[in-house]
């Protein structure tokens, strides 16, 4: 599948399926030496295929999409964490309550501790920075690839935009019944 349509379509899901909202969040994939990334204000609904910012790994940008503020995240990512091809940060509800309340979100089911084994909480750093990136590359792994960034939202990580998507709908879905589990504790 051509990358352009690829970030296009799996952009529309996430937003329709209500992973994200308003302007917030991003999506890229990388392939061919080239990183595919939601350009700056736009909503994940409004991303269309001649609508998608172009960049190097290098971060030269080439066309005039300016892409998320978040790319400098995302640029970190793909240079260290060789494996990853794709990723998805959305502001999704329930797993950004959990960010705000800096608590990692426990995994119940048998299906969150086969694809998502655990959920890390990542420490604070500056949205649109490097550091946030070389945070999310110190807890991040092949293993564990999701993870919520607090005071902020979600990471996702993998091989494809199917592949995070997925594990990004896995993960609002774990936070929604571990927060609903909470209001039994009390």
């Amino acid at each position: 599948m051509q990358p352009r349509f690829d970030l296009f379509i799996w952009s529309q899901i996430a937003y329709l399926r209500g992973l994200a909202r308003a302007k917030g969040g991003n999506i890229s994939l990388f392939k061919d030496n080239k990183i595919y990334i939601k350009p700056s204000g736009y909503s994940f609904f409004d991303v269309l295929p001649w609508k998608i910012s172009i960049m190097d790994i290098d971060g030269t940008f080439k066309n005039n999409y300016k892409p998320s503020s978040e790319y400098p995240m995302h640029l970190e990512i793909y240079r260290k964490l060789p494996f990853v091809k794709a990723i998805f940060h959305t502001h999704s509800f329930y797993a950004t309550l959990f960010a705000f309340l800096k608590s990692a979100i426990p995994v119940f089911t048998e299906e969150a501790r086969i694809y998502l084994k655990e959920i890390p909480l990542i420490p604070f750093a500056q949205p649109g920075s490097s550091e946030l990136g070389k945070r999310v590359v110190e807890h991040l792994s092949n293993d564990i690839q999701v993870g919520i960034l607090e005071n902020h939202g979600t990471i996702v990580v993998g091989k494809t935009l199917k592949e995070c998507y997925y594990l990004s709908e896995l993960l609002e879905e774990s936070a929604k019944l571990a927060w609903h589990l909470k209001l039994f504790e009390k």
